[in-house]
């Protein structure tokens, strides 16, 4: 007799997790659990019975535990009255199922294939059997109870019930020996499927990817997953399609398109086989129970934001049609010096993401995806056994004095500017790589991976080695003509050319968190490339869907550019320093970098923050006929031992009075950051040829109303600000993007000008 039973559907309307309490008496006949690809778990809550398994009987008591691998054919039976006990079926592709990375080959493989003989009752003298009924009875409860996020919390649990087992009762670590086992190689086979399956896929081409016979892998597919590959291609199709009609207006047609069908017929067979219903007749049934665009709070979205003073961890969805944000975790980054030279802490900033997911946990918001984004050209290299070569350096260490011209000894800065569109800069990817070359070779020699920082932080979340296109664009080394690695350059540069690997678009899936990540945080989810370069994410949230857009990402360094189909190389661009980086669907970003509010925080910081950014804003305002004006982009000021005493010096250098007040100090800077704006409008119209009828400021110091006001007036046309968490807000686009809540970047950025508020400040 079945006391209480609940289901927890997957995405494409199956049973993913099904949980029963059963009671027994003598008179029953035995309860049989047929052979099937399902993981089962069996905890005996009260009375006796006996447990046939494998042909053999073994008694079970109250308290006993019972873990039956898939296709493990096995009964009970009462022996006394109200033989009740605790069943919990996990369908295999619950764990495994999702992109590269999504699990982690331990945690199945001793399930899906245990050692031969093993008993399937756990030790009933092992302590840890108090750990397992209890995450047993938290995943019933979690199924159970239908709440917000019951699927990712079933799974986070069931990863820590798996991570118990193999810690504490002796299951053999058989990772090695059987890496090129059947289930190693099928795993090969699923990535390509999870990674492709929008595509044209075949059989073949996976059976391929996983170095087996078709014939083979189709067998040990089926028994892993319970359904053959072609099927499983139909059921993530159909699952992805569900988050486009539920949260787009797109029409079914592209949709079948979108998501990997060759016609819309096609589509609405599959689709009615899985969900027994058309495509239209689902859409209408969400939208009358939910309301178009869905209710946030159902799925959130999480950007890590990494700037160069602080990181940020902002949840973000949809509510109501609407992008709603929440920080919920924030930390103070800062260089540190060692032997001399100015380093990032990247144990310290992967500490803080981690410390960012648990606090998630702990206040019940649990993301389903999350992304990284970081500031641009700094980076890690990794030796053969993934460990860190070298220092973790910082764009502003000096070691890259004199280096630029080192490497135009062997490729002229004309000649590397044409083949990248990227500014030559000191602290450039390229020359921090260069440097490391010509000082200490052997650090080249050995190195096997380079990811730029985000791309470490993924790959310390994940498992998974991806390097990002918009990011990789900052290095110097990325030829603009193909988006590729430059080969000429990296044949010059030292490195081995096959650390370098291949470029990836955003809004694609990394994978999910690592099994031990998930463990210390409490849950799991799928990271997604974002445009991890964080002005890339930020010129992704600008609010407009104009074509010809001049933006300001203002922040630690001010952004200053537009959008082009094309990288543009021309002597004038050369000449007054744009550079060529790469945007969101293959776009480019034709850009000035200047040092932006790195003036305002750095003086900030000298003042022991005595004062905050508004108040110095108001002091600039009341010293405006003050009459000095910093050069911003002067390279003095990059990472001066102080900022007070190196603007008071660049004025007297430059014959300009001497500012004497905290007042005088801050108009010198903004009345230096509105000049180079001014500039730099002028020169972007006349390389560009394109007229601009606004410029949009976003991130943080478009707060700043007093620069907003001097920028309007020195360029002459209305400057739009906001919103401020613009990269966060990139970020969680990026994510959005992926799972199909948006169609592209123009419904993207239609829905930020939807959801926040700009403010207009007019020239004078």
């Amino acid at each position: 007799m079945i006391l209480r039973e609940a289901h927890l559907p997957s995405k494409e309307g199956t049973a993913a997790v099904k949980v029963c309490e059963h009671s027994l008496s003598p008179e029953e006949k035995d309860l049989s659990l047929p052979s099937r690809a399902e993981i089962e778990m069996v905890c005996i809550l009260s009375g006796e019975g006996i447990c046939i398994s494998d042909k053999t009987e073994a008694d079970a008591l109250t308290g006993d535990l019972f873990v039956f691998p898939g296709h493990a054919a096995h009964s009970f039976r009462a022996s006394g009255e109200e033989f009740r006990f605790l069943q919990i079926r996990f369908d295999p592709r619950f764990i495994w199922d999702g992109a590269e990375g999504s699990y982690d080959f331990r945690c199945v493989s001793f399930l899906l294939r245990p050692t031969a003989g093993r008993s399937p009752r756990l030790p009933r003298s092992n302590p840890a059997n108090v750990s397992v009924r209890e995450l047993m009875e938290r995943i019933f409860s979690a199924v159970s109870e239908g709440e917000p996020f019951c699927d990712l919390e079933a799974r986070a649990l069931m990863m820590q019930l798996l991570t118990v087992l193999l810690r504490h009762y002796d299951y053999p670590d058989r990772t090695r020996a059987e890496r090129n086992s059947a289930v190693s190689d099928v795993e090969r086979g699923m990535r390509y499927l999870n990674a492709n399956f929008r595509e044209s896929v075949t059989v073949d081409d996976a059976a391929h990817a996983s170095g087996m016979s078709k014939s083979y892998f189709m067998k040990v597919f089926r028994d892993l997953n319970g359904v053959t590959p072609w099927e499983y291609v139909l059921l993530k199709r159909v699952a992805y399609s569900t988050g486009l009609l539920k949260n787009t207006q797109t029409s079914v047609l592209d949709i079948a398109m979108q998501s990997g069908f060759n016609t819309k017929s096609s589509f609405n067979r599959a689709f009615r086989r899985v969900m027994k219903t058309s495509p239209a007749e689902y859409r209408a049934a969400v939208r009358e129970s939910e309301g178009y665009g869905g209710n946030l709070l159902k799925q959130y979205h999480l950007a890590v934001d990494l700037g160069a003073s602080s990181g940020r961890l902002i949840l973000g969805g949809l509510e109501n049609g609407r992008i709603v944000l929440e920080e919920v975790y924030r930390f103070e980054n800062n260089v540190v010096r060692r032997d001399g030279h100015l380093c990032w802490d990247y144990d310290r900033l992967f500490t803080q993401i981690v410390n960012g997911l648990r606090h998630c946990k702990d206040i019940g918001k649990i993301p389903a995806t999350m992304a990284i984004d970081t500031w641009g050209v700094d980076y890690a290299l990794l030796d053969e056994k993934d460990r860190v070569l070298g220092e973790t350096y910082s764009y502003r260490d000096s070691r890259t004095v004199g280096i630029p011209e080192k490497f135009f000894e062997v490729m002229p800065e004309g000649e590397l500017y044409a083949r990248t569109g990227c500014q030559a800069q000191a602290l450039n990817t390229l020359f921090q790589l260069y440097e490391t070359y010509l000082r200490e070779p052997e650090i080249a020699a050995r190195t096997k991976t380079f990811l730029m920082l985000p791309e470490y932080l993924n790959f310390l979340l994940t498992g998974v080695k991806m390097n990002e296109y918009t990011n990789a664009t900052t290095t110097n080394m990325i030829n603009c003509e193909t988006g590729t690695w430059d080969e000429k350059i990296l044949d010059l540069i030292g490195f081995p050319k096959e650390a370098f690997g291949s470029l990836h678009q955003p809004c694609r899936e990394v994978g999910a968190l690592k099994a031990e990540i998930a463990e210390k945080v409490g849950f799991s989810c799928r990271v997604i490339l974002a445009a991890s370069h964080d002005t890339a994410s930020a010129v992704l949230a600008v609010p407009t869907v104009k074509d010809n857009i001049v933006y300001i990402s203002s922040g630690t360094w001010s952004i200053f550019g537009t959008e082009l189909d094309r990288a543009v190389t021309s002597d004038a661009g050369f000449n007054a320093k744009f550079t060529n980086e790469g945007g969101c669907g293959g776009r480019i970003r034709y850009l000035r970098n200047i040092n932006g509010m790195w003036f305002v925080q750095s003086v900030r910081r000298e003042l022991d923050k005595k004062y905050s950014f508004g108040q110095l804003a108001d002091m600039a305002a009341e010293a405006k006929d003050f009459p000095s004006v910093v050069d911003v982009c002067d390279p003095r000021f990059l990472a001066p031992e102080s900022m007070i005493a190196e603007i008071k010096a660049y004025c007297r250098d430059s014959g300009q009075p001497v500012p004497s007040t905290v007042g005088e100090i801050m108009q010198a800077i903004y009345a230096g950051l509105s000049s180079a704006y001014g500039k730099y409008y002028r020169l972007l119209r006349e390389i560009t040829g394109h007229t601009f009828d606004c410029i949009h400021i976003v991130g943080g110091g478009s707060k700043d109303d007093y620069l907003d006001k001097l920028t309007a007036s020195i360029c002459g046309v209305p400057v739009l600000a906001g919103p401020t968490e613009c990269s966060s807000i990139g970020n969680i686009l990026a994510q959005m993007i992926c799972e199909g809540e948006f169609t592209d970047i123009a419904s993207a950025r239609r829905a930020v000008a939807e959801s926040f508020e700009l403010k207009t400040y007019e020239g004078e």
